[in-house]
């Protein structure tokens, strides 16, 4: 199913824009609002009805005949898709079938939107699905941002773990993480430093008054490989990046919003990781995810078997999960998905999106400290946004202006 050119463009908006959704609203439903522990109904779920908007529109997409020929994102997607049918396939022995039918519905909604935007990746329009994701990110994650700093300021809540709309603060971190990354995405292709420098700034004073040590960490490794990647935009780097650490060290001396991240960051990094190893039980969920591993060494105990062994809820790592759930092989076939798009973002026409690449080395990271699967999704489309290269403009070619005029407008925007 193809669309027309202007179709097609939109179809590319929406998608960005559904992704975006997808990677922040999370479990969110409007129970959240009241009683969290209200039983809810799938349908009921922003998440489902996000998914299957971005599955049909990214049908509309204007595929590109030759996209698989030109290896636009190399094995990344026949990996990614043996490693969500193998998973999906360890539901046959799983110990707990109730449990397993819980987690087979987040594995086949993860694989559904990935796929999803697979689809929109290989379209003519790849490079619009990007911008209006990163859009999309930096307006619902701004204004969420806004109001967890407006419930701080009428509260007085200091000295708690920031969140906002019922999720929890390890969820907030990520958001917000994502809120700095979009910021660094619109700065390096529209400058604007004025503007979208502060944003990255107050992005990582809310991560840290989250008190996610695993989200802190994780922007910190981020954000440097972000700086990496631009390395040869260096001398627009500096002055954008020094912008920033003025902002956030205003933010933090002055102002009781950065006094209450600093507090933060002391007792939960510095007294409870550093000086107490405190690791918020941590230890012992990868000790036991190992150890039931090691159980079913090659499948796997099945799927949800941490949560179905009465373990706790997840592992907190993906890669444990991965092991206690699909063994050894579906460890591998999760590490060569990642290393399927790690060749082809080295082997693609074009420089791979270098917010991609640090939201991929921000969720990796974030992935084992904190989440399971379906908490890292955005790992999944962080790797297509920076394997799947955008279609490169085809040539306009000397000729009478009506050759021309017809040769670019063929190429797209």
């Amino acid at each position: 199913m193809t669309g027309t050119p202007g179709t097609s463009r939109l179809a590319a908006a929406a998608c960005g824009v559904l992704t975006a959704v997808y990677l922040l609203v999370g479990r969110w439903t409007l129970s959240r609002l009241g009683d969290a522990a209200t039983e809810h109904p799938f349908y009921t779920e922003v998440r489902f009805w996000v998914v299957l908007l971005l599955v049909c529109v990214s049908l509309m997409a204007k595929a590109q005949p030759s996209a698989g020929a030109r290896g636009r994102g190399g094995l990344t997607v026949p990996a990614l898709f043996v490693f969500f049918t193998y998973w999906v396939a360890t539901a046959a022995w799983a110990p707990d079938p109730a449990l397993a039918a819980v987690k087979l519905y987040e594995v086949v909604l993860v694989a559904a939107a990935t796929f999803g935007l697979a689809r929109a990746l290989w379209s003519d329009d790849s490079g619009r699905v990007l911008r209006w994701m990163w859009a999309g990110v930096l307006a619902v994650a701004g204004l969420l941002a806004t109001v967890a700093l407006v419930r701080l300021v009428t509260s007085g809540a200091v000295g708690e773990r920031l969140s906002v709309m019922g999720g929890g603060p390890n969820s907030f971190a990520r958001l917000m993480g994502y809120l700095a990354l979009a910021a660094l995405f619109f700065w390096r292709r529209h400058g604007r430093s004025w503007l979208f420098m502060p944003i990255a700034a107050i992005s990582l004073v809310l991560v840290m008054l989250s008190g996610s040590r695993g989200g802190l960490i994780a922007l910190v490794l981020g954000v440097g490989v972000f700086l990496v990647s631009e390395l040869r935009n260096a001398r627009r780097l500096v002055p954008g990046f020094v912008l920033a650490a003025v902002v956030f060290a205003i933010t933090a001396t002055y102002s009781p919003i950065g006094a209450a991240a600093l507090e933060t960051y002391e007792r939960r990094v510095n007294q409870l990781l550093l000086q107490e190893q405190y690791t918020s039980g941590r230890t012992r969920l990868y000790r036991s995810a190992y150890q039931l591993a090691l159980k079913e060494p090659v499948f796997g105990d099945g799927l949800a078997a941490f949560s179905g062994r009465r373990l706790g809820v997840y592992p907190h790592n993906l890669f444990l999960e991965a092991f206690c759930e699909a063994g050894i092989l579906g460890v591998a076939l999760l590490s060569l998905t990642f290393g399927a798009g790690a060749v082809a973002s080295l082997r693609g026409e074009r420089r791979p999106d270098g917010s991609a690449l640090a939201g991929f080395a921000f969720m990796l990271v974030a992935a084992q400290f904190s989440g399971d699967l379906f908490d890292s999704r955005a790992l999944f489309a962080f790797l297509l946004l920076s394997s799947v290269q955008p279609p490169a403009a085809a040539p306009v070619a000397a000729g009478p202006p009506s050759l021309r005029a017809e040769l670019a407008s063929r190429a797209g925007p």
